[in-house]
């Protein structure tokens, strides 16, 4: 439990030092739905995610996608690149889980918002229910396909990466 409080007494720095940076102005009749820090983290995990796809596709279709690979520097820079953006991507992403991890747990008005999820999504139901809170039940579940995602990034993408250069020479040296 100490690294869970750690890193929310981190949290909770971060939080604080972008609020005294950045500041919203809400004026009569509108309605802040983020602080500062939260919209920060949000395009931050936005932009690795975009860099990490981008170089993938490269990687992944490079007859397709040839014209990606000059913007990140060449093929073997894009390569080299690739696994940093994914890795800052779960990185700031794991921020985001501490920010909103408690708003986001299921509760028993989200199964009665996925049971409308019909009226919800032909607009015959115009506005989520009070008891709904602050994230709706479509919006709880993308946030926790994007957690299993990145727990998937992780694995594939270790599975998948050479070796170090220093493991590989040593594997290659000759051994008396």
């Amino acid at each position: 439990m100490a690294t869970s409080s750690a890193v929310e007494r981190f949290d909770d720095r971060a939080r604080q030092s972008f609020e005294s940076v950045g500041h919203t102005t809400v004026y009569r009749g509108e309605l802040l739905r983020h602080p500062v820090y939260t919209r920060v983290l949000h395009w931050t995990v936005a932009l690795f995610f975009f860099l990490a796809l981008f170089t993938g596709f490269a990687l992944y279709l490079p007859w397709l996608f040839h014209w990606i690979t000059p913007i990140f520097g060449g093929g073997q820079l894009t390569r080299s690149l690739h696994p940093y953006f994914g890795a800052a991507f779960v990185f700031f992403f794991a921020f985001q889980v501490v920010n909103w991890l408690e708003p986001m747990l299921w509760t028993a008005a989200d199964s009665r918002w996925m049971r409308n999820i019909k009226k919800i999504a032909t607009g015959e139901e115009k506005i989520d229910p009070p008891e709904t809170g602050f994230f709706n039940a479509g919006q709880k579940l993308l946030f926790w396909e994007v957690v299993v995602g990145c727990v998937l990034y992780i694995i594939t993408g270790r599975s998948v990466e050479p070796p170090s250069p220093s493991a590989m020479s040593y594997m290659m040296s000759p051994r008396s």
